[in-house]
């Protein structure tokens, strides 16, 4: 069995994770578990002959908050398991031993551990429990890993909005962000609230993505690939326009995930390969335990939505691809050009509200308003660093999914913009071309309604998925 992710190499608190090589085929899934949970591990599986130990594994060992001690026969007979666990001991390190069989302690072990509660392991969740509170983790994390987050009519928004318009009154130094800010809390005030569970889960590639979920009923997920931020876009008209969340959530299981790099997922990433950004969507699907689904590919994510239909048929019920495209042969040399350099831009000054904004303006062309643009591009500049958006933009548009599009086999609803500034009438003819038996409609409007974010795009969507 191959290792299932990275060791962890950060700087937030870790468990070294002290076992034989021998049990890996219980380890393994118990770690991968742990990760699942929360829980950053550092682990290997062996040192090679003549290795140092100490640049190996000691440095790691002695700066991890927790020992995860795994004992068995073969465990007590490896010299490194021995070495770790007593180096661990000699320093007072906090130890958790997992007993996985019975087996009898050497003298030296039995006096170290008599002070520690050991855990015998077994499957039930007791035993689960038991563990994450040994590592100092109160609460199970089970599918679909939820954290609840209360966005809107929540006492705090409304204090915040309270204190802001006091402080606007009285004329507060920082007045463009307070601005924007209370009109981003003001609707809690207002509207109804929406509870969303937000859980994380692990890519085989060690990369933690955060997802959230809200309402009941069939499954929809949804892939927006760029600038998602799954809390803070419940503030911003770029993904709630309208109470388009609500809309979506009041009869489905609505799923929306922050890809790798974005929002509350790990943003220190170097792999936007469409390899990758799939693996991100097959994760969460996994942890939510989903057997099938209607899929919202929108927007840049519309790559991966196509890779994914044609790699799971049976996975996906019926298919939108909202305002994006499976190649990007339809940009000419000057759009190309274009492109390149507002990209070098964004990689040397995203932070700057100039630059950021100018993609909120091509988002919300021909429409859209002023606040529209700076709520959009605070909402982007939260999202992700420059150079994570100069990556990402030129690995989509270098991908072609012309060959996967024409494998898609189930029902497909194709959206596109009469006026949209990102993509044009090409890419939806394109795709129209390709996929079997797709039906495409053109909607008045830009970037923004091609996408679903209006309320009656978003209804239309939804008497698709509806329509079985």
């Amino acid at each position: 069995m191959e290792k299932l992710f990275p060791a962890y190499t950060g700087n937030e608190p870790y468990a070294f994770v002290c076992y034989s090589h021998e049990d890996r085929e219980i380890i393994y899934p118990e770690i991968d578990w742990l990760r699942q949970q929360g829980i950053n591990l550092w682990y290997d599986e062996g040192i090679s002959a003549g290795k140092n130990w100490r640049g190996a594994i000691g440095d790691s060992l002695l700066g991890a908050s927790h020992v995860l001690f795994y004992i068995s026969t073969r465990s007590l007979k490896s010299e490194h398991c021995n070495r770790e666990i007593n180096l661990a001991l000699d320093k007072n390190m906090e130890v958790v031993p997992i007993y996985l069989e019975e087996v009898e302690l050497t003298s030296d072990l039995m006096v170290g551990l008599s002070r520690v509660q050991a855990l015998h392991r077994s499957e039930d969740g007791r035993y689960k429990q038991h563990l994450l509170s040994a590592l100092g983790q109160s609460t199970l994390v089970t599918k679909p890993q939820p954290t609840p987050v209360r966005r809107r009519g929540s006492r705090i928004a409304a204090y915040i909005s309270v204190i802001l318009v006091l402080a606007l009154a009285i004329g507060y130094n920082y007045r463009e962000t307070l601005h924007l800010t209370l009109l981003m809390n003001a609707p809690s005030l207002f509207i109804t609230p929406i509870e969303q569970e937000i859980g994380f889960v692990t890519t085989p590639d060690g990369v933690r993505i955060a997802y959230a979920t809200t309402g009941q009923g069939p499954p929809i997920i949804q892939t927006s690939g760029f600038g998602t931020h799954i809390e803070n876009g419940f503030q911003s008209p770029l993904y709630d326009s309208a109470g388009t969340i609500a809309m979506t959530s009041r009869d489905h299981l609505y799923v929306r995930y922050d890809g790798r790099g974005f929002g509350l997922s790990d943003r220190d990433v170097d792999d936007f390969s469409l390899q990758a950004r799939v693996s991100d969507l097959e994760s969460v699907v996994d942890a939510l335990g989903l057997e099938s689904f209607d899929l919202l590919a929108a927007s840049a994510g519309g790559s991966v939505g196509i890779e994914y239909t044609a790699r799971h048929p049976e996975r996906v019920t019926r298919l939108v691809l909202a305002g994006t495209f499976a190649s990007s042969n339809w940009l000419d040399n000057v759009k190309r050009e274009s492109w390149e350099r507002m990209w070098d831009l964004f990689d040397v000054d995203w932070q700057n509200p100039v630059v950021s904004e100018m993609l909120a303006s091509l988002l919300l062309s021909p429409g859209g308003g002023d606040l529209d643009r700076r709520l959009i591009g605070q909402l982007l500049r939260r999202s992700a660093e420059g150079e994570t958006a100069t990556r990402f933009f030129r690995m989509v548009f270098s991908e072609d999914t012309t060959e996967q599009a024409k494998r898609i086999n189930v029902p497909t609803l194709i959206l596109q913009g009469t006026d949209d500034a990102i993509t044009d009438v090409g890419a939806g003819r394109e795709l129209a071309s390709l996929i079997p038996g797709s039906q495409i409609e053109f909607v008045e409007g830009g970037h923004m309604a091609a996408s679903g974010n209006y309320p009656a795009i978003r209804r239309r969507i939804l008497d698709f998925f509806e329509d079985k």
